[in-house]
């Protein structure tokens, strides 16, 4: 099958016929081929003031738990926040929600359900602890009311961006310090009450942001987050492995002359890596999604950019089933400054199977992303009509592929034109299950995009 689009001036036209079955925008610079699945539910849950979505998880009765922070029923009032817990059934309706926090900020940055079917969330506090922020640590029951709740920390900020139960039911988390190091990564390792058994700090250099990252099949944590080359004056991303005991084994960082950086990092199935994040040296437009796979001692083994037009950043990633890759973040659109959540899947080479954009609101944000039960997917983050104000926790379910997708196809033709000239472009498409395909042709012209009828 082929489409020859004809391009002049305001003039659009398709002079071969569309089968179904994805998307090709015809941009500034390139072409993007998006999925042709839609969102099977998406929901919003919030009040008047800014809310926001972290981190979520699969429930054993197959419904979801979503922590993060919430103003809008804050017991401080203004905009100070409370860390929010909240439980969905299947199809994302809410069956509760609980704030914890006081008159400060405090906000849950990952939750996990336990053996005993409650939850442990870890995040950060301001209203308790010893110092300006601390690492906060809740337990609660299966319906979310809390059994003990701990703090960690000194004199600075200390946050916990991580937390997994330990095959002992105690608890693990990795966050970051400043109150016993220079912005270092910080391992706790407690007991199942909370009560901490030891704790140790990686010193990391001069790192500018860590990200949640994830327990290893040795017991130990893999990490990634960015590091500024105070020389060079540029960033490259970092993974760094820690042992059981939370001491550095081997640090890798990743990057060109420009910023780069990691944001979430996860092992795979043959017990190596895979980190996602952004890259500005090695992207086609400002920033890229960029995935990295690594051996098990950090040597890069390949990697890929994804690129969707101005900046897009991959925030958090899974493997999935198929030994493939699920990454969500967020695409930016330049000069409006309008954030967009992207879905990106690939193969277990991260080559890229299909994407999907979604578009709720004017500012949408990806945050976290697992695959479900149904070989489908749910994503947390938030969003608002406008930047920094009256966002919503948004929870979006996709639906798990029934047949196989299209192929990536061939696109023939120039990436730069000018008005008042005719352009011919040849789109060649295979569909392994014989359907039809169909796709929507963009062309982008003095910062619009606009639908070739």
């Amino acid at each position: 099958m082929s489409i020859i689009p004809s391009i002049c001036g305001t003039n659009r036209n398709i002079t071969d016929s569309i089968n179904r079955s994805g998307a090709i925008s015809i941009e500034e610079q390139h072409l993007i081929i998006n999925s042709p699945l839609d969102d099977e539910w998406n929901i919003t849950f919030g009040g008047d003031k800014s809310d926001y979505g972290y981190s979520v998880q699969q429930t054993i009765d197959e419904g979801y738990i979503i922590t993060g922070r919430t103003e809008s029923y804050s017991t401080g009032g203004g905009h100070d926040s409370d860390l929010w817990l909240i439980k969905t059934d299947e199809n994302g309706n809410e069956q509760w929600n609980k704030t914890f926090g006081e008159k400060e900020n405090d906000g849950g940055y990952s939750v996990r359900q336990t053996k005993d079917s409650g939850y442990i969330i870890t995040g950060y506090t301001y209203s308790y602890g010893a110092g300006y922020s601390d690492v906060w640590l809740i337990k609660t029951d299966a319906y979310g009311n809390e059994e003990w709740n701990r703090t960690y920390g000194g004199t600075d900020s200390d946050i916990g961006f991580m937390v997994n139960q330990t095959v002992d039911s105690g608890y693990i988390i990795v966050g970051l310090t400043y109150s016993y190091a220079i912005k270092d990564v910080w391992v706790i390792k407690t007991d199942s009450l909370g009560i901490e058994e030891w704790n140790a700090t990686s010193p990391t250099g001069t790192i500018d942001d860590f990200r949640p990252g994830a327990q290893t099949e040795d017991g130990g944590f893999i990490i990634t987050g960015d590091f500024y080359h105070s020389i060079g004056k540029y960033y490259d991303a970092l993974l760094i492995k820690l042992d059981a005991n939370g001491s550095e084994q081997w640090k890798r960082s990743y990057g060109g002359a420009y910023y780069d950086g990691g944001s979430a990092v996860r092992q795979t199935n043959d017990s190596v890596f895979i980190v996602t994040g952004a890259t500005q040296s090695y992207s086609a437009g400002y920033y890229d999604v960029w995935l990295i796979k690594t051996d098990a001692y950090g040597n890069e083994e390949w990697n890929k950019t994804f690129d969707a037009g101005f900046l897009e950043i991959g925030n958090s990633l899974e493997q999935t089933k198929d030994g493939g890759y699920i990454i969500v973040g967020m695409r930016m659109e330049w000069p409006h400054g309008i954030h967009d959540i992207i879905l990106i899947k690939t193969d277990y080479k991260g080559n890229k199977e299909w994407n999907m954009t979604f578009v709720i609101n004017v500012e949408d944000r990806g945050e976290d992303v697992q695959q479900t039960i149904d070989d489908g997917y749910i994503i947390t983050g938030y969003t608002g009509l406008s930047n920094g104000l009256n966002y919503d926790v948004l929870l979006i379910k996709v639906s798990a592929f029934e047949n196989q997708r299209p192929h990536q196809p061939t696109i023939n033709g120039t990436i730069y034109g000018n008005t008042n000239r005719s352009y011919e472009y040849t789109i060649v498409a295979t569909e392994p299950d014989n359907e039809d395909i169909y796709y929507l042709i963009y062309i982008y012209q003095q910062n619009i995009y606009k639908e070739i009828e």
